[in-house]
């Protein structure tokens, strides 16, 4: 204990940090039993206590350094032919500051590690090249299977993200791109299983981390397809909402990629949902200029004539569908339940003509 009576300063110093670690160790302890929990009241505000620490304790620790740094200073600059040990404490304390400034949250991300969380963090290098196994499925069709090992990898990462995101998302991993990239192909696999919430998450974590940077055209889209795809889910105000944004990220996909005809097809189809029927027949003819074959785009761009009123500009987009355009027999079978269809298919003039042309059709695919 000499040391102690010597420097009275380190031994306060060292008595703080460890009521600093006591205090962390018991947050983290009251957290992880309250998880499971619901967080209102009481809870909600030793949650928020326990975010605060970890947004805060590099400052904390920085503050405290700073007074017993002045105070070697001061007595250096007093005593300047003191002790040699003196000397070697004021170096070290500097040392310490300009680390903690430089590296503080890496290292408070490391030393707060424990149990299976840092096992997870040593399979983050094999994490992200099995998911790169991920098929090039056409996001459109999300119905069909994924592998089992796929889908363990799977499970795997979204612990790794889950723990970082609890831990504030800082540090050279959050910003990295493999990390961009991991986030990606998670949000993929997420839309592939028709998890609308988690696949709109993960991608907007990665827009926020990225500043929109990583793979923008991708990501937009991706995200824009999540809240569409969320919004048929929800009804009134909310579905209105998320439709806006599926708008605001399809459009972004589009700027960032101005031949992704994917993006305009799905901009339209979000247009027609906000009853913005002028700005969706104007993004599917863009996406039928780029994807001439796709016959979903002709047939949705019958349905913005009929929207506008414009019936014989819809027969005859409709009848531009061929045998042996992409999709086309999907369409067209479908066509005739289709609600939006009705009118022209109801109306006296051009009604025969429509039924026809769909009736025709369906007998030469059969």
């Amino acid at each position: 204990m000499v040391w102690m009576t010597a420097h009275p300063e380190l031994a306060v110093a060292s008595m703080v940090l460890g009521w600093l670690a006591a205090i962390t160790v018991l947050v983290r302890v009251l957290w992880s039993i309250l998880r499971k929990r619901h967080r209102t009241g009481l809870w909600a505000g030793i949650l928020k206590v326990r975010r605060w620490l970890n947004g805060h304790l590099v400052q904390l620790l920085s503050w405290l350094l700073l007074p017993i740094l002045l105070a070697e200073i001061v007595r250096t600059y007093r005593d300047p032919s003191g002790k040699p040990h003196h000397q070697l404490v004021l170096v070290g304390l500097l040392v310490a500051a300009a680390v903690l400034a430089q590296f503080g949250n890496d290292l408070l991300m490391r030393l707060k590690k424990v149990g299976p969380v840092e096992f997870i963090e040593q399979r983050f290098e094999r994490i992200v090249p099995e998911l790169e196994e991920l098929p090039s499925f056409d996001l459109s069709h999300t119905h069909q299977p994924l592998p089992k090992k796929l889908l363990h990898e799977y499970e795997k990462a979204e612990l790794y993200v889950t723990h970082l995101e609890w831990s504030g998302l800082k540090g050279e991993t959050a910003r990295s791109e493999k990390f961009h990239d991991l986030l990606l192909k998670m949000s993929t696999i997420a839309l592939y299983q028709r998890d609308w919430v988690r696949a709109a998450d993960r991608l907007e974590i990665l827009l926020r981390l990225s500043g929109g940077k990583f793979k923008s055209a991708g990501a937009h889209y991706r995200c824009g397809l999540a809240y569409s795809h969320w919004a048929q889910s929800s009804q009134g105000r909310a579905a209105e909402a998320l439709f806006r944004q599926a708008q605001d990220h399809l459009w972004e996909a589009v700027t960032a990629e101005p031949y992704h005809w994917a993006a305009y097809f799905n901009l339209a189809y979000v247009q027609v949902n906000l009853r913005m029927y002028e700005l969706a027949r104007q993004n599917n003819e863009k996406a039928i200029e780029i994807r001439p074959r796709y016959a979903p785009a002709k047939y949705n761009l019958a349905i913005c004539w009929i929207k506008l009123g414009n019936l014989d500009a819809a027969l005859k987009e409709l009848k531009l569908i061929g045998p042996e355009d992409e999709s086309a027999e999907r369409v067209i079978k479908t066509a005739s339940k289709d609600g939006d269809l009705k009118p022209l298919l109801r109306d006296g003039e051009r009604g025969p003509e429509a039924r026809r042309f769909l009736g025709a059709f369906n007998n030469r695919s059969s």
